[in-house]
């Protein structure tokens, strides 16, 4: 029996004030940023901290026979677990799910369980982590002997053929389909399904296995799906050749910050889902299980990640200090948490590591491959390998120093100092500098011996912005299946055009599909008007909010899911100094609606599939070019009225055509929620969704305005904030600004049923209202 566990706990500071949280909570999205915390641009300038959280609870009615079991999903910061004042368990790897068994421990009547986290070593990470028990917790009562290490295999599909094992050899089996139906039953090992129906991205269907004992059941969703990997027709799915459109992706769910809601996290997958694309990389640690959910039921492929790091650090208290100790039982965890979701389609050992470039660590990665094989044989294994970042570490160059590096001193309020670059963070800010010239750096001799060095340890060599070395690798290494693991958005067209020649290279995971906190201003075009903090990274085709720019409107023509597309860059910003990233090629986005800027310069992009692409206003051609990588740019001046993209073949016969309008009259503020209604079950969300609209209904990215929020009845405000990524505001401050004419409101439900009403109120004057109930 599992029960949910994550209502009424009592969250405990340093600092001496306390409160009543519900989980999922991330205790550093409440803290205050500042310029002097030691964790710096890495958390979007959010600092660490050190929180107990403490729980009573009542057992009774408790068997010898009875085990006892808190699952937490994960907790960010090192986590200690007292019961009643008893140590029971400990976990250190924030990423990773984790058991404590409380049988002994654990009273008839009343418990108390103390959840001690320490965030307050950092830098620790290089992107948001948050602190605390951000993803959800549940109580599981079970016999001693219970059914565990259910395993659910496709053997083949022709036929049709699973194999179901787990640790109790009596077992019965019973698998039943999307509508109820038994379609197979029998012992454990071998089942035959008629006309089954296959797992893909295009047609993600699911079934159900029940086992169970006398005294035993177990419910798990699965898919029937042949994996393969060859050099000779790359990866397969159920026999056919899969091309991966992929995005990387960090944990956070934007104005929520960590928290790992099972909706927050449906909606992503969705989001990334309808944007194109059909795989995410779980960049650089393991994901929420919720994820993995979506994914399974939305069709959505998953190269699952381990670490960023193995035992050379990036910074001065990351995962180096405990890899010897927990990396075998991290990996471990992982493969047989992910084993059943169809979604898993690669493991992923490691993110820009040095150590291959070593002879240690070349053999540390054949051995941690070998070990994942032999729990998972499945599904094929690689590594994100940097070459440059690896060249450099053999030359001595990125490597951290540790504490000749580390500044032990506070550092002053508003005088951001960082510690020294490395591994990453300095192939970023180096890469940032030298653009694309970083890139033909991994065609040379010493990059090379470094390719051939590693290559060999995994089942797929993946490649971070190594795509200056896919036409040699295609010419002279032809029995190795390439992955572009990590790259740029601006790249794709030629990274694509790559991938759709060869069966060799698999597929492109940019960086990235959606923004994060963290890693601030990484890719964010930073205008001189703007003096704010950075808080995003500001490198998503999909902004934290889930709109689409013209990023993703680019990939789309690339992959050729779209004909043409029209991109703006700010209108408003058009006169203002900017400072151009390397993570970011364009802030163009699909609006040309900018009343007030008449006659303003605007820097106008179409993407288009076409030869040549024609650009109207109101019927008057602006000009005809050439298209070249899928692309062509305009300037002209902005004028209202409606903005016509044509693009032909060589022939000059159309091809397509798409149009951007203005609007007209006084704009309002739009206010929709995502949801008619919520479940009093205190982890529902409703997301409302804030926008500038004209009177024509055309949003008006231009329009910005100050607001209040307000709610009265049984929710609360989970989160809200806006895209913007230099910022001061704080995504817990119920006043806010719109950025882009928009904004987001994140409503979690409580316990209770009856009516919820957010009153919305602007500075100018505006009032809106949202009800719904919680039932």
């Amino acid at each position: 029996m599992e029960l949910d566990f994550n209502r009424d706990w009592l969250l405990m500071k340093e600092d001496g004030s306390s409160c009543h949280v519900n989980l999922p909570h991330d205790a550093m999205i409440h803290e205050q940023r500042s310029f002097s915390n030691r964790n710096g641009d890495k958390t979007g300038f959010f600092p660490g901290g050190k929180y107990v959280y403490k729980k009573e609870f009542s057992l009774d009615s408790r068997s010898s026979d009875e085990q006892i079991i808190i699952h937490f999903n994960g907790v960010y910061g090192r986590t200690k677990l007292l019961l009643n004042g008893q140590n029971v368990g400990n976990h250190l790897y924030g990423y990773t799910p984790f058991d404590v068994d409380i049988t002994d421990a654990s009273v008839d009547g009343q418990n108390v369980l103390e959840v001690i986290v320490d965030n307050t070593l950092v830098p620790n990470t290089r992107w948001y982590s948050g602190s605390g028990i951000y993803r959800m917790v549940t109580l599981i009562r079970r016999d001693r002997t219970h059914i565990d290490d259910v395993r659910i295999n496709t053997v083949c599909i022709n036929p049709p053929t699973i194999h179901v094992s787990c640790n109790m050899k009596n077992a019965n089996v019973i698998i039943i389909d999307a509508d109820g139906k038994i379609v197979a039953e029998g012992p454990l090992g071998d089942l035959v399904i008629e006309n089954a129906n296959l797992w893909s991205s295009k047609t993600p269907y699911l079934y159900t296995c029940q086992i169970s004992t006398e005294s035993e059941y177990v419910e798990k969703k699965f898919g029937i799906r042949e994996l393969k990997w060859s050099s000779e027709k790359g990866l397969t799915i159920n026999g056919q050749v899969e091309k991966l459109r992929g995005g990387c992706i960090h944990h956070d769910n934007g104005v929520i910050g960590a928290c790992a809601f099972k909706d927050a996290e449906y909606r992503k997958v969705r989001i990334l889902k309808e944007a194109g694309y059909n795989a995410i990389r779980s960049s650089h640690n393991p994901c929420s299980e919720s994820l993995l959910d979506a994914c399974d039921e939305f069709g959505m492929y998953v190269l699952d990640e381990a670490f960023d790091g193995w035992y050379m650090p990036k910074n001065h208290h990351d995962y180096s200090r405990v890899f010897w100790d927990e990396y075998k039982s991290d990996l471990s965890t992982m493969v047989e948490r992910d084993y059943n979701h169809p979604s898993v389609i690669i493991y992923s050992i490691g993110n820009e590591v040095s150590e291959v470039g070593t002879e240690e660590g070349i053999k540390l990665a054949s051995e941690m491959t070998e070990f994942v094989r032999k729990l998972d044989g499945s599904r094929p294994v690689t590594c994100g390998i940097n070459i440059m970042l690896t060249v450099w570490a053999k030359q001595g160059m990125g490597i951290y120093r540790d504490e000749a590096e580390y500044v032990a001193e506070p550092l002053p309020e508003l005088d951001y100092v960082e510690e020294k670059k490395s591994g990453s963070a300095f192939f970023n800010a180096l890469a940032q500098k030298l653009g694309s010239l970083m890139s033909t750096q991994t065609k040379t001799k010493k990059a090379g011996v470094v390719v051939d060095g590693i290559a060999g340890s995994f089942d797929v060599l993946g490649l971070n912005y190594g795509q200056c070395r896919y036409d040699m690798e295609l010419k002279n290494h032809p029995e190795r299946i390439l992955l572009g693991t990590e790259t740029y958005i601006g790249d794709l067209a030629y990274n694509w055009s790559r991938v759709m020649s060869s069966n060799v290279l698999i597929g492109d995971f940019c960086w990235t599909a959606m923004d994060y906190i963290g890693e601030a201003g990484i890719g964010a075009w930073q205008y001189e008007a703007n003096k704010e903090m950075p808080l995003l990274a500001g490198s998503g085709a999909i902004d934290i909010l889930g709109n689409a720019d013209a990023q993703n409107g680019f990939q789309k023509v690339v992959w050729g899911l779209e004909d043409i597309y029209i991109g703006v860059r700010p209108v408003n910003m058009s006169s203002q100094k900017v400072l151009k990233k390397a993570w970011r090629f364009t802030d163009a986005i699909p609006s040309w609606n900018w009343p007030g800027y008449e006659g303003e310069k605007a820097h106008v992009e179409v993407y288009s599939n076409g030869s040549y692409v024609k650009l109207e206003l109101n019927g008057k051609t602006l000009g005809k070019k050439r298209v070249k990588g899928y692309r062509t740019d305009f300037v002209c001046k902005y004028d209202k009225g409606t903005l016509t993209a044509i693009s032909y073949d060589l022939l000059g016969k159309e091809l397509a055509r798409t149009v951007l309008s203005s609007g007209h009259g006084i704009s309002e503020l739009s206010v929709k929620a995502e949801k008619k209604n919520m479940k009093a079950n205190g982890q529902d969300l409703n997301y409302i969704i804030l926008e500038s609209i004209d009177e024509a209904g055309i949003w008006c990215p231009a329009e910005e305005k100050e607001l209040t929020v307000s709610i009265e009845g049984p929710a609360v405000i989970q989160g809200i904030g806006t895209a913007k990524p230099y910022s001061n505001r704080s995504f817990t401050d119920n006043a806010q600004k719109t950025y882009q004419g928009r904004c987001q409101i994140v409503i979690r439900s409580l316990y209770e049923p009856g009516e919820v009403t957010i009153h919305i109120k602007t500075a100018d004057g505006m009032d809106k209202t949202v009800r719904m109930d919680v039932m």
